[in-house]
């Protein structure tokens, strides 16, 4: 609204408004006293976040009703715009040639903090007498997603199956590989590379180079959506 709107019925005003009566609308706020709020955009495409509440004066009397417009166009954009940037990576993701799936490891992450904050301080002399840590540790991880050419990899006809099974199916022959990675977490690294023999669900033996990069946001780690690439040697 404009200063230019201010005196005009509401009647005239709302002919700009998409989806909405405000007469009425605000009519069946003063009924029942309940607020209603909405987003809504006008005929120049502008989107507004609107609130109709009830007017009390001073002496606590029912006395029309306040209607408030916040232009949240720029917001809305904004939405869009990274809504579009997702469908697109997920796209990208989903039919990448290579073999891909992204891994929560923020749980391990934290495993991995407490046990510096018991006094751990060579991680690997502490795997070495606790060989059941590093087991534990591998039931923490988990797969969130898993592209198409990954389910090609492991001859998989059922994406959560294969998530359930990827941290067994990597540690079948050695748990070193796995070892490997939580040595790279402890030592905070952003990237790694690592070769590992494995099985796909049927059985076969594959033999892989797996790299796993790890996206930074303002300056710190994110262990959270590791993006995983896989490769046959």
């Amino acid at each position: 609204m404009e200063v230019a709107d201010i005196g005009r019925p509401i009647a005239h005003f709302a002919l700009s408004l998409q989806g909405i009566n405000l007469t009425v609308v605000s009519s069946q706020v003063l009924k029942t006293l309940d607020k209603h709020e909405s987003e809504l955009y006008d005929d120049k495409g502008r989107c507004f976040f609107t609130r109709i509440l009830p007017y009390r004066t001073t002496n606590n009397v029912i006395d029309g009703v306040i209607i408030s417009f916040e232009d949240i166009t720029h917001r809305k954009k904004a939405e869009q715009a990274l809504i579009n940037s997702e469908r697109r990576y997920k796209s990208l993701f989903d039919f990448s040639p290579v073999p891909m799936w992204e891994t929560d490891l923020s749980g391990i992450e934290l495993a991995l903090h407490e046990l510096r904050h018991q006094g751990v301080t060579d991680l690997n002399e502490h795997l070495t007498q606790h060989p059941q840590e590093a087991e534990r540790l591998l039931k923490v991880m988990r797969v969130l997603h898993i592209n198409n050419a990954a389910m090609t990899l492991f001859k998989a006809d059922n994406k959560e199956k294969l998530a359930s099974s990827i941290p067994e199916l990597l540690i079948r022959s050695s748990l070193q590989p796995f070892i490997t990675q939580l040595q790279a977490i402890w030592d905070q690294k952003d990237k790694l590379s690592y070769e590992c023999h494995c099985d796909d669900l049927q059985g076969n033996s594959l033999a892989l180079n797996v790299e796993w990069v790890v996206p930074c946001e303002v300056s710190q780690l994110n262990y959270s959506n590791v993006i995983v690439l896989a490769r046959l040697i």
